[in-house]
């Protein structure tokens, strides 16, 4: 499993094998920074063949503003989500884009 260290009460992965974790548990869940979710919406939203990826960025980001987010700088994604909508670019992102999503953590509500 992936070594875990804990940052303003968040648990950053930092080994995260989003790739084998995808294919294993496609429906986990996991805190994804939203200022990385905003980033990649910027990229992809002139490209028409990246159509679903941001229709996907956007639904999580409406989700999270009326119901969940982690630690507010953190948006839940399945890990599918994740690797449509990342895939690509997952090994050059740093690694406090993403941090483990337990059931633990007090999903805060607005």
């Amino acid at each position: 499993m992936s070594k875990v260290r804990k940052t303003n009460n968040a648990l950053m992965l930092e080994n995260f094998d989003i790739k084998n974790l995808s294919l294993q548990f496609p429906q986990q869940s996991v805190g994804v920074n939203v200022n990385r979710i905003y980033i990649q919406i910027a990229k992809y939203n002139q490209n028409p063949n990246r159509r679903t990826e941001v229709q996907i960025l956007k639904r999580v980001l409406a989700t999270a503003y009326n119901k969940k987010y982690i630690d507010s700088k953190y948006i839940v994604m399945t890990l599918e989500e994740v690797m449509q909508c990342f895939g690509e670019g997952l090994k050059i992102l740093p690694k406090s884009t993403f941090i483990q999503y337990t059931s633990h953590f007090n999903l805060e509500q607005e």
